[in-house]
Parts: structure tokens; sequence; C-alpha cells
């Protein structure tokens, strides 16, 4: 990328990669847990994977969500831990599992080595111990909610340094 000044170029060579490392990743997921996991979303049908077609009815999607482990890659445009997607599986009341973000440590503070993968044994592991010990789950549930229970206040907070800096 360095030497290479089309920013557009690499960002487009950037999603492909992690395109690439999703169905990777997923791949390994159907091999291992087959009928336990549920995908949904147009794209992976064109991978020749078994899909539920893609929804956009939030009720609909946050019914699918509360409850369930609910797998997070990231964002296909950048690699924070919270965007669109996993604050809506957190305020939907399910289990997120994260790969690891660049805030990854920052966001989940003592939750990050139990929620968070760096590779697929590291993943395929944290979904068995979920799949396996309900309690776990619903603790781990529980201090997720306890992580972001204030997290207004830290909106909050930034909006007023942002109108500071404005005025």
């Amino acid at each position: 990328f360095q030497n290479d000044n089309n920013i557009f170029k690499n960002f487009d060579l950037y999603k492909k990669i992690k395109l690439l490392l999703r169905f990777e990743i997923v791949k390994n997921l159907k091999k291992t847990f087959d009928k336990k996991l549920i995908l949904v979303g147009d794209d992976w049908k064109s991978l020749s994977l078994d899909t539920y077609p893609s929804n956009y009815y939030m009720k609909q999607i946050d019914k699918l969500y509360c409850g369930n482990i609910c797998l997070d890659l990231g964002s296909i445009e950048g690699s924070m831990s919270l965007y669109s997607r996993s604050n809506r599986i957190i305020e939907s009341g399910g289990l997120i599992i994260q790969s690891i973000q660049n805030d990854g440590k920052e966001v989940w503070k003592n939750l990050h080595k139990r929620i968070l993968f760096n590779n697929i044994p590291e993943l395929i592991s944290l979904i068995e111990e979920l799949l396996n010990n309900r309690k776990y789950c619903s603790t781990l549930l529980h201090e997720i909610y306890e992580n972001f229970r204030h997290s207004e206040k830290s909106i909050e907070k930034s909006l007023d340094k942002i109108c500071n800096i404005l005025n």
C-alpha cells in the first residue's frame, strides 16, 4: 500500500481481503457447527452456502439476535468495535462475539478476552464454551449490559466536547 497513492484502490483491496477472511471463517464454522449455524444474507448464497434471505425489518432482526450467539466480523468499511450492526446486537440482547478490532480492549474492557477472537480456533472454542454452558451465557449477557449501561453519559461528554470546540 505504501507505494500506491490511490486511496480508493487500496480501500477496495482492503474490503476484498476482509470479504475473503469472512468467507473462510464462515466456511470453517459451517463445517464445525453445521445446522447450529444460521446465516442470514443474500451474499452468502452466492458463495454456495445455505442462508436465509437478507432481512431489513428491525423488529425481525431484533428477534433473531435476542438470546442468540451473534457472530460479528466487524464493519466491512473499518475496524472499530462499535458500529450499526454490533450496536444492534447489543441493544437486542444478543450475545455478541466479535473479531478483534482496533479499539477492542478499550470498548470491551475486562470482557475482551471472553468475547473477542483473533483466529478460527479461538472462535470455535468461544462458541463451544457458550453452547455448552447456558449459565455462562446468561452471566456474559449481563456483563455486556453492565459494560454499556452508562454509555449515554459517555456520549453526552463527547457531544459537550464537540460543542465546546465549535463555540
